[in-house]
């Protein structure tokens, strides 16, 4: 398991040998709850959804109270534009866990779409507050409430100071600049948007997940953008 998780960092766009290492350690011990949960991450990466929803479920059956795996089948959800079930996913896990900053960014970005904007910004406080690795998530969707409030001085600022905490680090990480890029394109600020992506690396699966976001939608047809997708998805 060890092996697979390492080789998707060395080659994160083929993932060569991912399959093949997480498959053996299903084989190995076929009740390890994680091993499903991480041959289910392999699979949401380089894209199939379906497939990867499975092999959560099945590691649910082995360990029903995993907040992550629940997390993750609402991200497949929320992928797929089911907004109330991956609202209903993210319940699930922080009913478990009320400390996993993760789900409430989902549960938030999930409001939002449900046309909820005060529930969406109580759960991204909270997330924010909690300050552990979803933070700039947290305060990125705070950003994108703003905006939708058309409070649009609150929204640039949020983001100005996320901007500066992100770039101070050198080389952002996927998730931290897909999700400033997300409110930055909200906002109108594309070149800011690509600029930030340009930074990410390494190129790969993660990023190409992280760009097909519906937020991204926007700026789909600039050549830049094009250029990022074509060095991320999976070969």
């Amino acid at each position: 398991m060890a092996r697979g998780f390492l080789l998707s960092f060395r080659n994160p766009r083929t993932f060569a040998g991912v399959r093949e290492a997480l498959l053996r350690a299903i084989e190995l011990d076929q009740r390890n709850a994680e091993a499903h949960h991480q041959y289910g991450m392999a699979l949401l990466w380089l894209g199939r959804d379906s497939a990867a929803a499975a092999m959560y479920r099945r590691a649910l059956a082995l360990e029903p109270e995993r907040p992550i795996t629940l997390f993750n089948l609402g991200r497949v959800a929320w992928r797929q534009t089911r907004y109330a079930e991956a609202r209903r996913w993210a319940d699930s896990a922080l009913s478990i866990d009320p400390g996993a900053d993760y789900a409430y960014v989902l549960r938030a970005v999930s409001q939002l779409r449900l046309g909820n904007p005060a529930e969406a910004r109580a759960d991204a406080e909270t997330a924010a507050r909690l300050r552990a690795g979803f933070r700039v998530p947290g305060e990125a969707v705070l950003a994108l409430v703003d905006l939708q409030a058309a409070d649009t001085p609150a929204a640039r600022t949020r983001i100005k100071g996320l901007e500066r905490e992100i770039g101070s680090a050198g080389h952002p990480t996927i998730t931290d600049a897909a999700w400033v890029g997300r409110a930055l394109v909200a906002l109108g600020e594309s070149d800011r948007a690509l600029e930030l992506l340009e930074r990410v690396r390494p190129r790969g699966a993660r990023l190409w997940f992280y760009l097909r976001a519906p937020e991204f939608d926007a700026i789909r047809p600039n050549a830049r953008f094009g250029k990022l997708v074509a060095e991320s998805a999976p070969e």
